[in-house]
Formats: C-alpha cells, sequence, structure tokens
C-alpha cells in the first residue's frame, strides 16, 4: 500500500472515494504460521460516515456489537508504530516521490521511442504495455523478451503484454535510471520485431 506515496494507498489524483479501506491483511498474513491462540492480529477497516452512522445510535439493534474485539492487538500495534517510526526515520516517502519522478521521466522518453502504451505510474510502482502482437501470455515472445532483459542483467518478466517495475524503496536513483537505460536497448533493438517474429 505504501508504495503508491499515500499512507492509505489511495489516489490522491482521482475523485473515487471508498466506502471501505482495510488495511491490515499483510499483517495478519505474518501470523497465520504462530500459534493462533497466542497471535492473532486483526486487520483494520475503515469505513466512511454513511456506514459508520449505520452503527450509531440508541437502538441495540443498531450496535456492533463485536467491534471491540478486533481492535488493539499488542503485537499487531507495536509492529505497526515501528512500521511508521521507520518511515519517518528513513524518509521513505521522499524516496517513493524520486522513484515517481523517475518512472515518469523516463516512461515519457520511451514512449516516444518505442512500441508501448498505456503507461500508469503510481508512486513507486510503474507498468506498460508492449505494443506487440506475438506477446500475450504463455508465449514464445514473452521468453524471448525476458532472456534479453536478463542478458542485460535486469530480471524482468512481462504478464501477458505488461511490463512492471516495483523497485524496492531503498534503491539507488542511479541504478533505476540504468535499469531503465537498459529497458530501453532492449525496446529498441533495430531487429526487435525481427527477433519476436513480426
Amino acid at each position: 500500500m505504501y508504495q503508491t506515496t499515500s499512507m492509505s494507498g489511495l489516489r490522491k489524483d482521482t475523485p473515487f472515494r471508498p466506502t471501505c479501506v482495510n488495511s491490515g491483511d499483510k499483517l495478519k498474513r505474518q501470523f497465520r504460521s504462530l500459534d493462533a491462540s497466542l497471535f492473532n492480529p486483526k486487520p483494520a477497516t475503515v469505513f466512511s460516515d454513511d456506514i459508520h452512522d449505520e452503527f450509531v445510535g440508541s437502538d441495540f439493534k443498531k450496535t456492533f456489537l463485536h467491534g471491540h474485539t478486533f481492535t488493539a492487538n499488542p503485537v499487531a500495534c507495536s509492529a505497526a508504530i515501528a512500521s511508521l517510526d521507520l518511515y519517518e526515520k528513513d524518509k521513505t516517502f521522499e524516496k517513493i516521490s524520486k522513484i515517481n519522478d523517475v518512472h515518469k521521466n523516463f516512461l515519457t522518453l520511451l514512449s516516444k521511442t518505442s512500441k508501448i502504451s498505456k503507461i500508469r505510474v503510481l508512486g513507486s510502482i510503474a507498468a506498460f504495455d508492449l505494443n506487440y502482437p506475438e506477446i500475450k501470455y504463455g508465449s514464445d515472445g514473452i521468453e524471448i523478451l525476458k532472456k534479453l532483459f536478463m542478458k542485460k542483467g535486469l530480471l524482468l518478466r512481462p504478464i501477458g503484454k505488461t511490463i512492471y517495475i516495483m523497485p524496492p524503496f531503498c534503491i539507488d536513483i542511479n541504478i533505476l535510471e540504468e535499469c531503465y537505460k537498459k529497458i530501453y536497448e532492449v525496446l529498441s533493438m533495430n531487429k526487435l520485431n525481427k527477433i519476436l517474429g513480426s
């Protein structure tokens, strides 16, 4: 969720406003291998005012009786606080913003010289589609592209026509820029159409 530059994972540039946001499933999954009687953290769920108001009032039938059951697990709270402290200490959102800028700059350049479309960037996540008819799920074209990227030292795996880039927050910006230069080198090869069988 934090890869989107927002603590809530929600996009600020769209009019979409969800009525419900669940923000703790990942933490819950971390504890499944432990003794459930000792640790059972629950995800946090946040509702819009409209939904919240349905459970507020003096009428017993409207009461959300088990709301307290799922709150304030000490292990989950400690982990969440430690995680938030790290985000502040490591200036994580500044790093995500720099990654976002690199994505946008290089994908703009790449779109002018390569056969790509549907460019999308959100925080540290970037994706684009390849405009080659022979590249689809399970095709030889995907395997060929994977090998071409691997020869350049990149572990990129197209999912169907989509290539996504999701670097770790700690990546050196120079390394990310170098990755994009290598992506450019592969996608701008003169023989790429021939190699892919176009």
